[in-house]
């Protein structure tokens, strides 16, 4: 009999993306285009198996990374 049992099993969890943009037309064929956006990620306990045994461990309820980009472009 084995000391101890991984196991592994499929985790969803459920993740938010909100953001937005904002183009700004200083000439006629030129943009510049502003962008932020955040991710959030919601994840539950984690089941961790030992010798039959089974422990929950707390995680952290939610994380965030935040996304900033500035840009320039040329229309035809």
């Amino acid at each position: 009999m084995a000391l101890f049992q991984l196991g592994f099993a499929r985790a969803t969890d459920f993740a938010l993306d909100l953001g937005g943009a904002v183009e700004f037309y200083p000439a006629g064929h030129l943009l510049l285009r502003f962008d932020a956006g955040d991710t959030f990620l919601f994840t539950g306990a984690r089941t961790f198996v030992f010798n039959g045994t089974a422990f929950r461990f707390p995680v952290v309820p939610r994380r965030d990374s935040l996304q900033v980009a500035i840009g320039f472009g040329w229309r035809f």
